[in-house]
């Protein structure tokens, strides 16, 4: 009877302990930290003949599980800012000394002398990199990928290739100028004539005009094409930052998780060594904290594979991951569907560019009716003519006038104005297909939206807090020695499980709340720009100048 009391007495005192040190902290960083030697101050200093001998020491006994540079390979990476089993320089001396149970983690107070051990622990206190000071916001992370992003300078080069396209467009066709000869005889070279021509040829009925409205529709079309790739890259950073602040919470949960496993693990074993638990339960208990770590690593890794993304989203791939601003749990602003419907139509950059291919598709039809009017072309010719009239006299000086008109009697551009009239109704059925398609993605985002919402208020104000009472009933009742420590175990689990899914939830809702307001826009890495509007080699068909 006394054994049980006892038993329950220390796990009694655990559980406080573990409660005073945060362990129930929703938000908490999770580390394990050692109170008793948390304060212990290193009497070696951290000199740089310190450090080369720690660096020495790591790498002969402890690279082989955390690597040359310390990022871990078997063990742990030593470089993150926070340590999970100690903090302090007395905290990771401890470790080195005395390892970490149910761990590989072996100490070395045995292998090495107590300076060299703290040489070790200056070079392990170099390599860490602690937390930024500055915190990342989202308006921090806009600012970056709107000046840093390469999409948008492609987008603003398209503008500059329109706009030289349009200019190119307006220039009357250049003159030629020439040489002609006849008679040139090595017989008879006084009877030759040499002419010196300049011939131009005249566009009719406003062709350069019209095709450069067609192309001043183009120089809009990418006006809009680049207010779209602005919207659609704030939409992807700001899905991505909600994201990346969900892995960040994700992660602090995963290490409050396995800071549990690895407190059952010494529980069990104390338990073990009165009399109170068994082997099977020794072995359950560091199954349970290696599990935990497995999921702490995944955790990590989503974290930093997910940090990567934002990283590329906003153009800077060296751009280093650092703590979020937190407003995770900011209330949504609320949302109307017919409101949002109306702001897609009339405000979407999509819209206005099919609005703008529908007159460009208009003025093309104008261009292929125009050039059924030939354009004529003017020649005149100078020269000096060496043969002799009758009288013996040369003939002299002479000119000429020509006039060149092609007759449309079977090419009157009937082909071009088909396809020109064609494409103009495909892109006035293309407005209305796009109407269509906002209509059904609007819908089917929008009732995601509302079933997101319901889920987050749902978990916010029944779920959490029934989870979280639970766990401290079960707390009450150890407390009573009403309950058994595993069963106290379980509901934090539980706690933590359930607030993991309430964190998804809330990225869930965030990331749908991003796409109704960015007006369905996505795609902040893919190419700018509606590709089949743009021109080639700028060429000229017959019967007039190119729609350029």
């Amino acid at each position: 009877m006394w054994k049980t009391a006892v038993s329950a007495f220390f796990l009694f005192c655990v559980v406080l302990v573990s409660d005073a040190k945060g362990g129930g902290d929703l938000h908490g960083t999770g580390r394990h930290s050692h109170p008793d030697y948390s304060t212990v101050r290193n009497p070696v200093p951290a000199t740089e003949q310190s450090v080369v001998e720690g660096k020495a020491l790591f790498k002969k006994h402890c690279a082989v599980c955390h690597g040359d540079d310390g990022k871990g390979k078997v063990g742990p990476d030593l470089t993150a800012p926070v340590l999970r089993h100690g903090q302090t320089a007395g905290e990771i001396f401890n470790i080195v000394s005395n390892g970490v149970p149910a761990t590989e983690m072996k100490g070395f107070r045995e292998s090495l002398e107590e300076e060299k051990r703290w040489h070790v622990v200056n070079f392990i206190e170099g390599l860490r990199k602690p937390f930024p000071e500055a915190v990342f916001t989202l308006e921090d992370l806009e600012k970056i990928a709107l000046k840093k992003n390469p999409t948008l300078a492609q987008a603003a080069s398209d503008i500059a290739a329109a706009e030289g396209r349009e200019t190119q467009a307006g220039f009357y066709p250049n003159p030629l100028f020439g040489y002609e000869g006849e008679d040139i005889s090595a017989r008879a070279p006084g009877k030759s004539r040499h002419f010196f021509f300049w011939e131009q040829e005249f566009v009719t009925a406003g062709k350069l005009d019209l095709s450069r409205n067609i192309l001043t529709h183009e120089k809009a079309r990418a006006k809009f094409e680049l207010e779209a790739q602005k919207q659609r890259v704030l939409n992807d950073v700001r899905s991505g930052y909600y994201e990346a602040l969900g892995a960040q919470r994700l992660l602090e949960i995963r290490r409050g998780l396995s800071k549990i496993a690895h407190d059952a693990v010494g529980i069990t074993e104390e338990l073990y060594n009165i009399g109170q638990a068994d082997s099977p339960d020794v072995l359950a208990a560091e199954i349970e904290a290696q599990k935990a770590d497995i999921d702490l690593a995944g955790a990590e890794t989503s974290y930093a594979r997910i940090w990567k993304t934002v990283a590329l989203l906003i153009g800077d791939p060296g751009f280093a991951a650092g703590r979020l601003a937190d407003n995770l749990e900011e209330e949504t602003p609320e949302l109307d569907r017919n409101a949002l419907l109306d702001k897609l139509l009339s405000e979407s950059p999509q819209m206005k560019i099919i609005k703008v291919r529908i007159e460009r598709a208009r003025a093309a039809v104008e261009s292929a009716k125009a050039r059924r009017i030939p354009n004529f072309s003017l020649r005149v010719g100078l020269g000096y003519n060496f043969e002799e009239d009758s009288s013996g006299k040369r003939v002299g000086a002479e000119g000429n006038l020509g006039l060149r008109v092609p007759l449309p009697l079977f090419d009157r551009n009937q082909g071009n104005i088909m396809s020109a009239e064609a494409e103009l109704r495909r892109e006035e059925l293309e407005l209305y297909r796009l109407q269509m398609g906002f209509h059904a993605s609007l819908s089917s985002l929008f009732y995601g939206y509302e079933g997101s919402l319901r889920t987050v208020t749902r978990y916010r104000q029944e779920i959490l807090p029934k989870a979280k009472k639970a766990y401290e009933l079960y707390l009450d009742k150890f407390r009573l020695m009403a309950a058994a420590y595993p069963q106290v175990l379980i509901a934090r689990r539980a706690f933590f499980k359930v607030q993991a899914d309430y964190i998804q939830a809330l990225v869930d809702l965030r990331k749908k709340s991003v796409a109704l307001q960015g007006l369905l826009l996505t795609g902040g890495l893919d190419p700018p720009g509606d590709q089949s509007f743009k021109s080639g080699s700028i060429t000229r068909p017959p019967g007039g100048p190119v729609d350029r």
